[in-house]
């Protein structure tokens, strides 16, 4: 009677589970496509990645993956595989999801608690302020926005020109430690 009650819980827990609305593919801000796929109403990631590229991704000796982080913005990664761990990205390696509407945008329940994306300023920004507020900017998101319209191409390498001006005046201007900051004027939108 127990596993019977048990499996009644489990399957009235499914059939409340909001079915969330998600695209098939999405772009990053440099224009790359990624599937984007869902094995229920509530567990869904980035899929597939581009199949080819047109620059040369660092090299890992364990590997590359396609890594996502997801906060204020959901931002996919170019990562390296870390045995026991996972894997591993730097902010130049990742981009945030770029949208034209709010249709461009995943929606997700992870630890039990919605993360819905809307389009704002042509990125998917999280549609939770109180946890991801939007007017003021957090270091580790003057991050995202610094690298967003850089292509790939142009920050593979540590010390390559489009790397090393971001990260000194993000150390200059915005230095992870602050609890707010302006976007620097060498991270500015084209």
């Amino acid at each position: 009677m127990r596993n019977l009650s048990l499996a009644l819980v489990a399957l009235t827990c499914c059939a409340c589970a909001p079915a969330l609305e998600n695209p098939d593919v999405v772009h990053d801000s440099t224009g790359l496509e990624f599937g984007w796929s869902c094995t229920d109403s509530q567990f869904c990631q980035i899929g597939s990645g581009p199949s080819s590229l047109d620059f040369e991704p660092p090299s890992c000796s364990g590997g590359r993956t396609w890594g996502a982080f997801w906060g204020r913005f959901y931002e996919v990664c170019i990562a390296c595989l870390i045995d026991d761990v996972g894997w591993s990205a730097a902010p130049e390696d990742c981009r945030p999801l770029a949208c034209a509407s709010d249709r461009d945008c995943p929606e997700f329940i992870t630890g039990g608690r919605l993360d819905a994306y809307e389009c704002a300023d042509g990125l998917c920004q999280n549609v939770d302020q109180s946890r991801h507020p939007r007017d003021v900017l957090r270091p580790r998101n003057a991050q995202t926005l610094c690298y967003a319209p850089v292509p790939r191409a142009e920050t593979v390498r540590f010390d390559a020109p489009a790397v090393v001006t971001r990260r000194e005046a993000l150390d200059a201007e915005c230095p992870l430690d602050a609890a707010s900051c302006e976007l620097p004027a060498a991270c500015a939108w084209p």
